[in-house]
C-alpha cells in the first residue's frame, strides 16, 4: 500500500564502499534499478538525490558510483544536488555559483533527458572564519548579518552569489550566501533548459 504517498524520493550519498568503485557504481545502479521497477508496478514514482558533476572522475569516491545516464534511465525524476560546491571542506565560495550549476546542467542533459531533471537551490550558506572553522547559515539568519556594524558585501560577477564580511570578537567572517536574485539566476535555467523544476534544501 501507498499509503497516500506518490513514491520515494532516494538521497544516498557517501555510497562507495569498497575501493572498487565501478562495483559500488554498478550495485547502486542495480539496487535503482530493482527499486524504481517495483514502484512503477505500484504506479508510485521515484527521485533520486544525485552529486552535482560536470565529467566523470573514476577516481573521485563522492559522484564516480553515480551513473548519471543508467540512473536516469529507471527514475522518474534526477534531483541534482546543485549545491555544496564550496563549504567547510574547502576555501571560501561561492556554495551554488550560476556558472556552476549551468555547467553541471550542460553535462547532466548530455546524458539524461532535461525533462527528468530537477536543479537544487540552496536555502542557507557558509560563514568563513579567520580562525579556520566555518559552519552553514540558515536563509533566516542572512538578515541579522546584513546588519551587523561595517559589513562589506558584493556578488561575484561570474557566480551572481552574494557574499558579505564583517569582524566580531577579533575574528573576521566571510560569508557566502543566496538572496532573490542569486536564487533566479539559476531558477531560469529550468526554462532556459527545459527542466522538469527545481527542488530546494530546506524548506
Amino acid at each position: 500500500s501507498s499509503g497516500g504517498y506518490a513514491g520515494v524520493n532516494i538521497d544516498f550519498e557517501s555510497i562507495a564502499f569498497s575501493s572498487d568503485l565501478e562495483s559500488d557504481r554498478a550495485a547502486f545502479t542495480s539496487f535503482i534499478q530493482d527499486l524504481a521497477a517495483a514502484l512503477h508496478s505500484q504506479g508510485l514514482k521515484l527521485i533520486i538525490s544525485v552529486p552535482a558533476k560536470t565529467g566523470e572522475n573514476p577516481a573521485d569516491d563522492w559522484s564516480y558510483p553515480f551513473d548519471l545516464a543508467a540512473l536516469g534511465q529507471s527514475a522518474d525524476f534526477l534531483q541534482l544536488m546543485t549545491y555544496d560546491a564550496h563549504g567547510p571542506w574547502s576555501d571560501p565560495g561561492p556554495v551554488s555559483g550560476a556558472d556552476w550549476v549551468e555547467a553541471v546542467v550542460v553535462y547532466s542533459s548530455s546524458l539524461v533527458d532535461p525533462a527528468k531533471l530537477l536543479i537544487g537551490l540552496p536555502a542557507y550558506g557558509y560563514d568563513w572564519r579567520s580562525d579556520g572553522s566555518a559552519t552553514d547559515v540558515s536563509w533566516v539568519d542572512f538578515p541579522a548579518l546584513l546588519a551587523k556594524p561595517s559589513v562589506e558585501t558584493g556578488v561575484e560577477s561570474a557566480s551572481l552569489s552574494p557574499w558579505l564580511s564583517y569582524t566580531e570578537n577579533g575574528i573576521s567572517h566571510t560569508v557566502w550566501y543566496e538572496n532573490a536574485a542569486s536564487l533566479q539566476a539559476k531558477a531560469i535555467l529550468v526554462e532556459k533548459y527545459s527542466l522538469a523544476g527545481l527542488s530546494m534544501w530546506a524548506l
